[in-house]
């Protein structure tokens, strides 16, 4: 049989000693000489099967008593049984058995096992008559052996993972031979259970059968990502006194994934919010924006040079057929400034934080304009307006002249955001009549939109749009000059009055403004006295919904200008 593969039958000496020790007693000395044949098939193990024998035993028609001796083949293997007597009788010996099917003897005493059985092999002749019983056995064979899991394990250092195997036999049997278990990459218990070291790696679990068979699976072991850096860009950036400078934040993993984890921003001076919005402080200098990993050592800082801003040329108030071109004669003037501070001009009255002063080279009349802005991650909602207050003179008609931008960025809500509204006094109280709001046009994301009248009041329950689409649709990231006549006529009658014309700036000067609405069929209010009481600017970022925007947007205003009148 193969060296590797276990004896079925155990030592011989163990198999024929028990004939040995009943045979001395007797006068006849009788050797029995056992030759075994190994299975045809070489390539599994064959061992005894002593529960397919014992049936054979049981029925034996000898008692063990008269029985010379027994012998267990399996099927294919051979014994050769030899008596030993003397000289006379050698040649006289006839061996037979009593089931050729299940084992064949020839005429030297060679038993051959055929099949699964058991028979009676007799040697008779002048004083001989030994009798064995020979029990035949099938042969059998390991047809299976493999380790589970084989492949797919992912593991973190001191993670463990168990370990199994299982054998099959061709006869169908379970027979479980001890497994021992090596490893690689980590340590395995002799149950199997092996638990991950701390090197990354491919590492193999060796599985090791008694039965002469080996399996190896295979056991990746993974490092937890580690961030290798953040990074913080621009570098450098260089801003006058109250400006401001966009930063943004990037990292890298060790596994080369670029996933921003949590971070930090803070700044030496000046001031910068959450997402990475910087501004610069009022007094000049050389100053560091630093980002930082959240609750991680990862660093990296930006270098930002101020200086002193300054003041641009001064601004002649819009008037008369220069400025505000369409302002109505005899109007009076009630309130009129340049946005260029924080502090609201005379008339003017300020709400909400999200706003600051910014250079923009391309504003008309001077670069200093205030910006409101709608932070990156927020959804839609007010980015904070100003207004007139109360209006004291009670008028009945207001002129509105305005100069504004919106960022190219800038995204419509699907039905439009308010822009201006007004608040008139009735019997009940205040009441807003209508909201001049922008419409978007080809979409929300174009970047394109007009002007929409939405009544509150009135007769007038659908949106007043264009009359004349000259310069509209406008664009985002263009500066436009937007007059506004509103004129509250016979309270409950059918005759107020609403007017707006639209310019763009050309870099050099304004284009000719066009009429783009006229309504004068317009109910303003069905009761009250008809007048206006506050005129305000909603400074609205629309979006898509309650969709979070990805950057800041902004509504940028150079000058604002408000003219009333009493009459009708």
């Amino acid at each position: 049989m193969p060296a590797e593969l276990p004896n079925a039958y155990g030592p011989l000496e163990a198999l024929v000693h028990p004939l040995f020790n009943r045979w001395s007693k007797t006068t006849a000395a009788i050797t029995l000489v056992l030759v075994g044949a190994c299975s045809p098939d070489q390539s599994v193990t064959s061992s005894l099967d002593l529960a397919e024998v014992s049936s054979a035993r049981s029925s034996s028609n000898y008692a063990s008593a008269t029985l010379s001796g027994e012998v267990n083949l399996l099927v294919g293997s051979s014994t050769k049984l030899t008596v030993r007597t003397s000289s006379r009788s050698r040649g006289s010996v006839k061996w037979t058995s009593s089931n050729s099917n299940a084992a064949s003897v020839n005429s030297t005493g060679t038993v051959t096992g055929r099949a699964a059985g058991s028979t009676y092999v007799t040697a008779s002749g002048f004083a001989v008559d030994e009798t064995y019983l020979v029990t035949v056995t099938p042969a059998f064979r390991l047809t299976g052996f493999a380790v589970s899991p084989m492949t797919g394990t992912a593991l973190a250092p001191a993670q463990t993972r168990q370990f199994s195997t299982t054998q099959t036999w061709s006869d169908g049997q379970t027979r479980n031979y001890g497994v021992t278990y090596t490893a690689t990459g980590g340590t395995i218990s002799s149950s199997g259970l092996f638990t991950a070291g701390n090197v990354a790696g491919s590492f193999m679990v060796i599985a090791n059968c008694l039965c002469g068979a080996l399996d190896t699976a295979f056991v990746t072991v993974e490092l937890p990502a580690q961030l290798t850096r953040v990074t913080v860009s621009p570098k450098t950036v260089s801003l006058t006194a109250g400006a401001t400078q966009q930063f943004a934040a990037s990292a890298l993993w060790s596994t080369g994934a670029t996933t921003l984890p949590p971070v930090t921003w803070s700044a030496t001076a000046g001031s910068v919010t959450s997402a990475g919005l910087y501004t610069a402080p009022a007094t000049a200098g050389t100053y560091r924006v630093i980002l930082a990993h959240t609750g991680g050592t990862a660093r990296d800082t930006a270098v930002v040079t101020v200086t002193a801003t300054t003041t641009p040329p001064p601004v002649p108030p819009p008037s008369g057929s220069v400025a505000c071109p369409n302002e109505p004669s005899g109007y009076q003037q009630y309130a009129d400034g340049a946005l260029s501070s924080l502090l609201a001009p005379t008339g003017f009255s300020y709400w909400g934080e999200n706003k600051s002063v910014v250079n923009d080279a391309t504003a008309p009349g001077g670069s200093s304009v205030l910006a409101w802005r709608k932070p990156a991650g927020t959804a839609a909602g007010q980015l904070g307006y100003f207004n007139t207050l109360d209006l004291t003179s009670a008028p009945r008609a207001v002129y509105s002249c305005i100069v504004f931008k919106r960022s190219e960025n800038y995204v419509e809500h699907p039905s439009g955001t308010k822009f201006i509204y007004p608040f008139v006094s009735t019997a009940s109280g205040y009441q807003r009549p209508f909201q001049f709001a922008m419409l978007p046009v080809d979409g929300t994301t174009s970047g394109k939109f007009q002007w929409m009248i939405e009544m509150f009041s009135g007769d007038r329950v659908s949106g007043l749009r264009p009359s004349n689409m000259a310069n509209a649709p406008m664009s985002n990231g263009k500066w436009y000059r937007l007059e506004f006549l509103a004129v509250s006529n016979t309270v409950g009658g059918q005759n107020s009055v609403l007017r707006w014309w639209t310019s763009e700036w050309n870099g050099s000067g304004w284009n000719a403004p066009v009429l783009n609405g006229s309504y004068s069929d317009v109910m303003m209010t069905a009761t009250g006295s008809g007048h206006w009481t506050s005129w305000d600017y909603n400074m609205y970022y629309g979006g898509s919904g309650g969709t979070p925007i990805p950057s800041d947007q902004f509504i940028y205003m150079s000058r604002a200008r408000v003219s009333v009148s009493s009459g009708q």
